[in-house]
């Protein structure tokens, strides 16, 4: 059942999750949580764990909220003798409903409303209207004049209150107190974050303040939970402990040189490059050395051509991997595929034909991809003065219109000599970024390598918002998003052909999807 209710003169609707409770008993202990739970709702972890399942972007607010002593009910006693018992034993201090809003967000309810008078009221009429309304003061709220908390009568709708009383000529304003969850800021506390001036540059590093993908402000509304991000290359340091954390055990793999492939972290590949890559976009938060741009996404490690020679077809045969594993390993079905695919291989500088294999993969991924909605694709472009407008065989890769061209800025919001052309979408930053490195090691590099899983990882954080987005609606949204920087003339579709669209700009993105 939906509902309204007003804040700030604005409407908000909520829709309320039916035949569930939220109850809070006062003694929280062991005991009187069995005996609760098992009088009203004898499977309540049962019901517990299938929120979760249906509230799957939200487990961490039920985690909350029962980290804070509430306890989830489908109740087989009658909800009036549930309030009944609170009344006469006062072993729960809250019985109260749960909404999702508007944004997939869960609040509970409570017995509790603020509720401001007008100014010419005095204390005598204020509490014949409470009262006359079955509202008791719990305090008063000293910072504005005749401001007031207070409960509303056990078995009252404090929403419907809301709606009731802001009808009234001597109400300014009433409004219901709903229970969410208010995180913390996210500013991480690894212990190399204030060398990544790639998600937050606040000019310390010698660049321009504001030279960043504005990584902060956007892990304020996703992460990239649930959400897959497969990154391409020779091999990874799979045991690096700011990267295993977030391995997708299922899918990751590795091809050898012989063309068989392992579904396996065992015998895997390492390489630095890769390494590097990987840590650009997947490290967790708060957890060691550094973070990446989608830090809560799962990680797909797929190993190909680790000595740098092999053929286009196995280069496909990783991006069709990447898609759906079932095309290799015959037991996994698509749904284990990536969300988002970073490659950063190739040849700089070099002309470089895409073969017509590597086109069929790329076209299966972004048609067949993600259930039909196709798999977006990350590509860097070459490093160098050299143009991607795929004439003559100049990186055909790069200038195919089903990849998103990612070449690179530098700390101060400038493109840094990648290659260019119509078909470069952004530019991200790579220039003297700081990542991890083989060994469990880090440091600071260069190359577009970089500025591509660090675009993907943007992606993955639209998908974590939207997962109805189609690929191209991914790369049309971080399109549309970029900050014009360069201080360049871009034409009238707002491209440039050395910067792209711009450069990337994660909360932007996600304010428009």
């Amino acid at each position: 059942m939906k509902k309204k209710y007003y804040v700030r003169g604005k409407e908000v609707s909520v829709e309320s999750i039916e035949g569930v409770r939220a109850i809070k008993p006062i003694l929280n202990t062991r005991k009187m949580f069995d005996e609760i739970t098992y009088r009203f709702d004898p499977d309540a972890r049962n019901t517990f764990e299938q929120l979760k399942i249906e509230f799957e972007d939200e487990a961490d607010s039920l985690e909350a909220y029962a980290n804070a002593g509430w306890i989830f009910v489908a109740p087989k006693t009658p909800v009036r003798e549930m309030r009944d018992f609170m009344v006469s034993d006062r072993s729960m201090e809250a019985f109260s409903n749960i909404y999702k809003d508007e944004t997939g967000n869960l609040i509970i309810d409570t017995n509790k409303l603020t509720v401001k008078f007008r100014p010419n009221l005095d204390e005598s009429e204020i509490m014949s209207i409470l009262e006359m309304n079955a509202l008791k003061i719990i305090r008063k709220l000293r910072f504005a004049p005749n401001l007031f908390e207070v409960e509303l009568n056990i078995g009252g709708d404090i929403i419907d209150k809301a709606n009731e009383m802001s009808k009234m000529d001597e109400v300014i304003y009433i409004e219901p107190q709903m229970l969410s969850r208010i995180n913390q800021r996210l500013k991480p506390n690894d212990t190399l974050y204030s060398k990544q001036w790639h998600l937050n540059n606040d000019g310390s590093n010698g660049g321009k303040r504001g030279a960043d993908i504005k990584g902060e402000q956007a892990w304020n509304m996703t992460q990239g939970r649930g959400v897959k991000l497969a990154i391409i290359d020779n091999g990874f340091d799979v045991l690096h402990p700011d990267i295993s954390p977030s391995i997708y055990q299922t899918s990751a793999g590795y091809f050898l040189n012989n063309g068989s492939f392992r579904n396996s972290l065992i015998g895997y590949p390492d390489n630095n490059h890769g390494t590097f890559c990987a840590g650009m976009a997947l490290p967790r938060i708060n957890n060691l050395g550094i973070v990446g741009s989608a830090n809560e996404a799962e990680f797909i490690p797929i190993s190909c051509l680790p000595d740098q020679v092999g053929t286009q077809t196995t280069l496909a045969r990783s991006i069709a991997y990447a898609a759906n594993p079932n095309l290799e390993i015959h037991t996994m079905t698509p749904d284990k595929g990536a969300d988002v695919i970073a490659c950063s291989l190739g040849p700089n500088g070099a002309d470089w034909i895409m073969e017509s294999v590597l086109e069929d993969a790329i076209n299966y991924a972004v048609t067949s991809g993600r259930n039909g909605k196709g798999t977006p694709i990350f590509w860097a472009v070459s490093n160098g003065n050299f143009t991607i407008d795929g004439m003559d065989g100049t990186d055909e890769v790069s200038a195919c219109n089903k990849i998103i061209s990612v070449g690179r800025s530098n700390k101060d919001d400038l493109e840094d000599g990648s290659a260019y052309g119509p078909e470069l979408d952004f530019l991200a930053p790579g220039v003297d970024v700081f990542s991890c490195n083989s060994g469990g090691n880090y440091g600071l590099s260069t190359g577009t390598s970089f500025a591509a899983p660090l675009a993907a990882g943007i992606g993955a954080l639209l998908l974590a918002k939207n997962p109805g987005l189609f690929w191209y609606e991914v790369r049309d949204a971080m399109r549309k998003s970029c900050d014009k920087v360069g201080k360049v003339n871009y034409n009238q579709s707002g491209h440039h052909s050395r910067y792209g669209y711009g450069r990337v700009n994660a909360l932007e993105a996600l304010n428009i999807v």
